[in-house]
């Protein structure tokens, strides 16, 4: 959810810290959002999504599992 319309970038890193993945979504609209990630070329494994809005910036594991 967001406060006031704001380009929002999510980037995936492996646990060693390389980046695999960045995608932004410009002036995405003030209230709830869904963004849709894809996760092509990623590993089974564990990343760290991280997502940036403005000067925030919050980090979380993200688990992939790949047929």
């Amino acid at each position: 959810t967001l406060d006031n319309s704001a380009d929002v970038t999510f980037r995936v890193f492996d646990m060693t810290g390389k980046l695999y993945k960045e995608v932004t979504y410009r002036n995405a609209t003030a209230g709830e959002n869904q963004f849709n990630l894809d996760a092509d070329g990623l590993s089974s494994g564990t990343y760290i999504l991280s997502a940036t809005v403005g000067m925030s910036r919050t980090q979380s594991r993200l688990f992939t599992v790949t047929k």
